[in-house]
């Protein structure tokens, strides 16, 4: 594993707008498109901070008991354990500061919400005040090459889960940082082409990985939407690499 995974929303029906309008079929579902970047941590614009990525459990204790307890395991150990050590500092360093559980969540939510309209109806306001700087770029300049249309979450499928807290020292005396959280949602979304007319709507279920992040010194205090991740692979081990950062690596064959 090489540099820094990152990856932005980008609706699947950026990839055929062309024929869209012709054929209500080629709206497809919602997809992302994803780059490599090894740029090092800049004041404004971080990448993403390697943490675990929990998979979604589709392991039944009763047909594969060693596989759900190994998965318990490494939630407890890579997860549970690491959210209450970033909450703990967090509230430590920034008493006056809400990081619960609940409010990171429904950031997460707000701004998954905010980013995606945004990015159908041609916004750019909204993208540059939701998005991180990079964020915001690639989406800015990705909206001009699409149709304008709706996107909305008909409903959550399951509710929304924190996955991690990852905190980051941004000075020497550590009293500032970069704050990173991971929430899974579990949705059906849509995206309508003519609110005129049904034929030219397609829903599709998505399960996605929302990474929002902030810099605490930056007023005002706030969460940004930084783009989508996949999760940690079942056998992927725990490893250092060259740049400091921790990450998960699948082994080699």
């Amino acid at each position: 594993m090489n540099g820094i995974k990152m990856s932005l929303i980008s609706p699947k029906w950026h990839s055929a707008n062309t024929n869209m309008v012709k054929n209500a079929k080629s709206l497809g579902s919602l997809t992302f498109s994803r780059f490599m970047s090894q740029q090092p941590i800049r004041m404004l614009d971080i990448p993403f901070m390697q943490c675990y990525v929990e998979p979604k459990d589709n392991y039944s204790v009763m047909t594969h008991p060693f596989k759900k307890l190994r998965q318990w395991w490494r939630s407890l150990r890579y997860r549970n354990i690491n959210i209450y050590k970033s909450r703990y500092y967090l509230r430590r360093n920034f008493p006056g500061r809400t990081f619960s559980v609940n409010s990171i969540i429904g950031e997460a939510v707000r701004l998954h919400s905010s980013v995606n309209s945004a990015l159908a109806s041609h916004d750019s306001q909204v993208l540059e005040n939701n998005c991180t700087i990079r964020a915001s770029q690639l989406l800015r300049n990705q909206s001009k090459q699409l149709p304008k249309c709706e996107w909305k979450v008909e409903k959550h499928l399951s509710p929304p889960k924190l996955l991690n807290i990852t905190c980051a020292q941004a000075d020497i005396q550590g009293n500032e940082c970069f704050i990173q959280a991971v929430v899974r949602l579990h949705t059906l979304q849509s995206v309508s082409l003519d609110q005129a007319s049904p034929s030219l709507t397609r829903s599709k279920e998505e399960i996605e990985n929302v990474v929002i992040q902030q810099c605490s010194w930056i007023p005002p205090a706030r969460w940004q939407f930084w783009g989508l991740v996949s999760s940690t692979p079942e056998k992927a081990l725990k490893k250092k690499l060259p740049d400091g950062q921790t990450a998960f690596v699948e082994p080699k064959a």
